[in-house]
């Protein structure tokens, strides 16, 4: 997406597939003949088929989200960002009068700066002035600032450079134009990283001053198996762009999607890596103290972001980031071993800090459903499936979760793995059974059933129907399902049950009340298809008789005399 005008020529707002060509040998091939080539790439971009361009060009609703946000505007609706994404499905390239026409008033300026506390610690974030991230050193003019130490996203082999936040560090000192410092640094970590006499979770500070590597020191937290999760805090001899202030560097070994079997065993991961950069760097920090030395603030940026996140999304990537970081510090300050004087970080926390610093139950961690071995393996399925560990129909939870509106219409096997209900649907998946009911409606799994419904149908589904939860509990962000109280949040969304007598989102609608209605919620259940009879009835539509014996309600509820 970008920011053209969107009363562009239809020409103009076509996807341009030659850009894909650019800078190869078969775009070079035509340098000879501008005219021909000229000519084909015209003839290319309008015969290739909208489903290959979709294919080459999927929607990424955080994308957009971070789009938006680059052009000073935060969109925190799900529903709307779908709905951008369903218009750039069709179009590809759209216009900030298209975006605007969607989000009208609902949304806030993205302010610059945002501060709140992590056990005691002053945290704040600045986003960028321009693009997509904050600035990662001082610059060498910057002056009167605290001095800083800065987060590396690295990789699993060691090695300073590449792509994004790793090659940002390799392109200033110490290691800017002196090749022989990135393999130096790779070696000597990786010799570290094997050590047989330091075990998993040790901190051992080594001594580099001897060394030609540009580092003063590394105190390193070392894991085991493939390293992920390690962390090394450097010190600085030489400081990139000469400025003292950016005074080490934290290296961190990021979690990799691609080596977890399920998102939430990477997450766990992200958590854990979170948790260890603290620890290592809260020793640091204590070492700095103890020779009477300012301890540096931690400028904490993103890591197992981009091709290490796979299909998880950089907001529960961030998400997962703090509250490691949050978990840690609580735990030092319960303890008085707190030495970390201040955190800074950078886009894209500002959405992940702007929910912790409103919502009190924002980080509050939902203890997974317990599995029985000896339950009925559709049982199971549907346990793990809930818990985000296994996938049903080719679906997981997650990404359920984040599918745009137009993958919710067209996909037709997801209903029935995300609201089960006793009998079979069109597509096979776990069927809601007296031993799958017990486990749900068991007392201790109530946070985890509750936290379920919110993400699948408060969060997805709702929008998707054009419908938005109005509840909240006082003076919090917690959604308050006693109440039930509903409006239309999207007209258009709306139209496939209110204005219709017959569409296949009318089956989907039973089936998410029946499950409502035997997991112990009957009263939103009840309260749902009121407010949507009630809505059809304004259409001077007669109500749905399958939602009312669904909700147990008498069949005729919704009924409007004219």
């Amino acid at each position: 997406m970008d920011g053209n005008d969107s009363t562009r020529s239809d020409n103009a707002g076509r996807p341009q597939i030659s850009a894909a060509f650019r800078n190869t040998s078969f775009d070079r091939s035509f340098n000879c003949l501008k005219g021909v080539k000229k000519a084909f790439f015209r003839i290319v971009n309008k015969i290739v088929p909208k489903l290959i361009l979709n294919m080459l060009l999927p929607v990424d609703t955080e994308r957009i989200r971070k789009g938006l946000r680059d052009r000073g505007i935060r969109v925190n609706d799900k529903q709307q960002i779908r709905q951008i994404a369903d218009i750039m499905q069709s179009r590809v390239c759209i216009g900030m009068e298209d975006v605007l026409g969607v989000i009208g008033t609902g949304y806030t300026l993205v302010p610059t700066t945002c501060s709140c506390q992590i056990a005691g610690i002053a945290c704040d974030y600045q986003l960028p002035q321009r693009g997509r991230f904050t600035p990662v050193f001082y610059d060498q003019d910057t002056t009167n600032q605290p001095p800083a130490a800065i987060v590396n996203a690295g990789s699993l082999d060691g090695h300073i450079g590449g792509g994004g936040l790793n090659k940002l560090f390799a392109s200033v000192a110490p290691f800017a134009g002196a090749p022989h410092r990135k393999r130096l640094f790779k070696r000597s970590l990786n010799e570290r990283l094997h050590d047989q006499a330091a075990g998993e979770g040790h901190i051992t500070t080594y001594d580099l001053s001897t060394r030609d590597s540009g580092m003063k020191s590394v105190t390193l937290y070392k894991t085991e198996s493939n390293h992920a999760g390690s962390v090394a805090v450097y010190e600085y001899s030489e400081h990139p762009h000469g400025n003292t202030a950016n005074q080490a560097m934290v290296y961190v070994i990021p979690p990799r999607r691609l080596d977890y079997t399920t998102d939430k065993a990477f997450l766990t991961a992200v958590e854990q890596t979170a948790t260890n950069m603290i620890t290592v760097y809260n020793q640091y920090a204590s070492q700095k103290q103890n020779n009477h030395e300012a301890v540096p603030e931690l400028h904490i940026h993103a890591f197992s972001a981009g091709s290490y996140a796979g299909p998880v999304s950089p907001a529960v990537i961030t998400k997962a980031i703090l509250k490691g970081v949050h978990d840690k510090c609580q735990a030092l300050a319960k303890s008085g071993t707190l030495h970390i004087p201040k955190m800074r970080f950078s886009a894209p926390f500002d959405h992940t800090l702007s929910h912790f610093s409103t919502d009190p139950h924002y980080l509050d961690s939902t203890i997974p459903i317990a599995i029985d071995p000896s339950l009925p393996v559709d049982d199971k399925a549907f346990l793990a499936f809930l818990n985000g560990d296994g996938q049903i129909n080719g679906h997981t939870r997650q990404v359920v979760s984040h599918y745009a509106f137009s993958r919710l219409e067209t996909a037709h096997n997801y209903i029935q793995a995300v609201f089960p209900n006793k009998i079979q649907g069109l597509a096979e998946a776990p069927l809601l059974s007296p031993t799958l009911l017990n486990v749900l409606n068991a007392a201790e799994n109530e946070g985890a059933l509750r936290k379920y419904i919110e993400d699948m149908l408060v969060h997805t589904l709702l929008p998707f129907w054009g419908i938005r939860h109005e509840s909240t509990l006082a003076n919090t962000a917690e959604l308050d399902f006693s109440q039930g109280q509903f409006s239309i949040d999207n007209i258009q969304q709306s139209t496939v049950w209110r204005t219709k007598n017959t569409d296949h989102n009318h089956r989907r609608i039973t089936r998410v009340i029946h499950f409502l209605m035997e997991v112990g919620y009957q009263d939103y259940a009840q309260k749902l298809c009121q407010f949507m009879q009630e809505k059809r009835s304004e259409m001077r539509l007669p109500p749905i008789m399958h939602w009312n014996i669904a909700a147990k309600l008498p069949p005729h509820t919704g009924t409007s005399l004219f």
